[in-house]
Formats: structure tokens, C-alpha cells, sequence
């Protein structure tokens, strides 16, 4: 049986994508390299794919996996240590999200040989103030900069890395990371939800992995100019629609028993959460949590994206209420459908 290599990362996330594109190159092009993009279990239980599979029997079901690779993503401890026995400890997770605790994957693995040294050791990364692309490209460097076409600028290809890492670690002054991210995010993301959970070769599929690959292997460099050429126009147009989205359907509430602080809700596409809180910041001084409703579903609970004011952990410490997670300042989690719109009512 073809051994084959699975590569899991963050779905429908810039970093996620870039991260697993630079683990299919560090992988080479001879590899037999599958990819799987997953979201973060929002009750606390195991980690399963779109239709509730448990994703440890939907591996051991497609057979032939010798080596994974979750990188800005991690799973729960107890899949962690099954996912680890399966490949005989070939695994590597670069995550910088801090879901889980070191200590609590130690323990659910104890037993298994080389489990604590491989938890210990710098294959293994649950926290870190480097985005999961940069984790990756440092830590693969070499295997990736041999797997790019000869024409790429080694010093040019390490600053997009770098823009990925600071807009994902919202580092502000970094102008033209946050305008590449607008220029590119939207094609790369396009198809990334209708794959989730769905294990794909990382070389046939619509996946943003595969897009940003495809993009680094031809034409990089066009593409890398013409996205920052164009960004910063795209990012005036969308300031434009933030500020009439905010006008026009934000609503501020006090403190209440449900939520502890001064606090903003607003129904948001997922696309512009994170520029609209940084708006919302501003426009509302009063307010420290920032919640957006971005999906609703069919079903009983609401996908909600949380954030806070930089420094407070108000966003995380609220997603956790509600088996969530993420960033301290930036996270997010799913909500019973009564419970939010109880939250939504309490109105200023």
C-alpha cells in the first residue's frame, strides 16, 4: 500500500492554507500528500468532519497514512495521542491558537512510546506568537525554498510568509500584509467550506491549499506584485462597506447577566469580521466585546465570531463559556439559538 502523507489545517483561513501549501512543498513533489481542512469542535468533544464523523475513523478509513501534519490547527488531546499511535509517532503540529494545553495531550499519551519526547520537542506546538505558516516555514525551510521554482526571489518569498504571519497576528503596521489579504483572501477561500472535512489529493482539488500552491509553483512573482498593486484600492472599497454595514444594522448593549461587559452585536459576513471589529473599536469606546453573528443555519445553535479589545482575552473567555475557543482577543464559538437571540434583545 502507497504510503501517504495528510496534511490537516485550519478551513477557510489564509494562514490555514498557506501553512499547508508550504507543508506540501517541504513534502516534495515524488510525495503522495492528501489534505484535509477542519474547524475547531464548538462542544468541546471530539474533532469530526461536515457530516459528524469522528475524523481519527474517517483516516483509519481511507487508509495508507504514514505521516499528518496539522499546522495552524490542532485537535483534541485523547485524537491527538490515537492520531500519533496510528503513524507511529510521524506527525507534526505546528498551531498557534493555544486550544489546547500541553500538559493535557501529555497525559492522554503518556503510555505510548515517545509520545512525552515528541510532546516536548519543537514537532510539537500548541502555542506561539508566530502564525501557523510562519511555524512551518521556519521549521521547513530548507525542504521548502528546494520545492520553489528557481525564479523566486528566496528573500521575496520569506516576506510573503511574513505578511501572512503579521496579518494573522495583526501586527497593524505591516500596511501591505493586511492589503495582500485583501487582494487574494476571497479566490484562495471561495470552495474552502464546501470542502471541509473532506480528505482530498493536495493536488486536484479547489482547495485553498492547493490554490495558493498552484500560485507559488506558476507565476508567483506576477501574482505576488499584482495582488499588492491592487490591494490597498480594494481595501478603501471595503472600509466603505464596513462603515454603512456598521450604520446600518450594529446594535450596542450594556452589561446584563449574560454578558459582563458593554458589548456590540451585528450579523456579518465572515470575510469582514475582523476589519469590522477593528472599526468597531473605535466608533464604540464604550463597548469591550464585539460579537457577529456569521452564520445561521438551519439549526438549533448560531456560529459566532467573537471579538475583544486587544489585551482583555474578553473574546476568548466568552467563546470558552460556550465550548469556543481561539486568540485571546479574537475567537469564536457556537451559540443555542434562543440563548443568542436572548443576547441580541438586551439592547442600550
Amino acid at each position: 500500500m502507497t504510503k501517504k502523507t495528510l496534511v490537516i489545517y485550519h478551513n477557510s483561513c489564509m494562514d490555514g492554507s498557506v501553512s499547508a501549501a508550504l507543508s506540501v512543498l517541504a513534502e516534495g513533489v515524488s510525495s503522495d500528500v492528501y489534505t484535509m481542512s477542519l474547524n475547531y469542535p464548538h462542544d468541546g468533544g471530539d474533532c469530526v468532519d461536515a457530516f459528524g464523523v469522528n475524523i481519527v475513523d474517517k483516516i483509519v478509513d481511507f487508509g495508507g497514512v504514514s505521516k499528518i501534519m496539522l499546522v495552524d490547527f490542532s485537535i483534541p488531546p485523547s485524537q491527538v495521542a490515537e492520531l500519533f499511535s496510528m503513524v507511529g509517532g510521524d506527525i507534526y503540529i505546528f498551531d498557534h491558537h493555544d486550544a489546547y494545553k500541553r500538559e493535557d495531550v501529555l497525559e492522554c499519551g503518556v503510555l505510548l512510546d515517545g509520545f512525552k519526547e515528541w510532546v516536548e520537542s519543537e514537532r510539537c506546538v500548541f502555542k506561539s506568537n508566530w502564525s501557523g505558516s510562519k511555524l512551518v516555514f521556519d521549521y521547513f525551510r530548507r525542504e521548502v525554498l528546494s520545492n520553489v521554482p528557481f525564479d523566486i526571489n528566496p528573500f521575496e518569498f520569506e516576506r510573503f510568509v511574513q505578511m501572512i504571519n503579521d496579518r494573522d497576528t495583526w501586527v497593524r503596521k505591516n500596511k501591505e500584509a493586511f492589503s495582500f489579504h485583501e487582494a487574494v483572501s476571497g479566490d484562495v477561500l471561495q470552495d474552502e467550506r464546501a470542502l471541509l472535512g473532506e480528505i482530498v489529493r493536495a493536488d486536484e482539488s479547489s482547495s485553498g491549499c492547493f490554490k495558493i500552491t498552484e500560485k507559488i509553483k506558476n507565476g508567483f512573482n506576477d501574482w505576488f506584485k499584482r495582488s499588492l498593486d491592487i490591494g490597498d484600492a480594494l481595501v478603501l472599497y471595503r472600509d466603505d462597506i464596513i462603515v454603512n454595514l456598521v450604520k446600518l444594522f450594529a446594535v450596542v448593549h450594556d452589561k446584563n447577566d449574560l454578558v459582563p461587559c458593554g458589548y456590540v452585536t451585528m450579523d456579518c459576513p465572515r470575510s469582514l469580521v475582523d476589519e469590522t471589529s477593528e472599526y468597531m473599536r473605535s466608533v464604540f469606546p464604550q463597548s469591550s466585546l464585539f460579537l457577529f453573528l456569521v452564520e445561521k443555519g438551519g439549526s438549533d445553535y448560531m456560529a459566532v465570531s467573537v471579538r475583544s479589545r486587544n489585551g482583555t482575552s474578553l473574546a476568548r473567555n466568552f467563546a470558552r463559556r460556550f465550548n469556543g475557543g481561539g486568540h485571546p482577543d479574537a475567537a469564536g464559538c457556537y451559540i443555542e439559538r434562543s440563548v443568542y437571540e436572548c443576547i441580541t434583545k438586551l439592547a442600550m
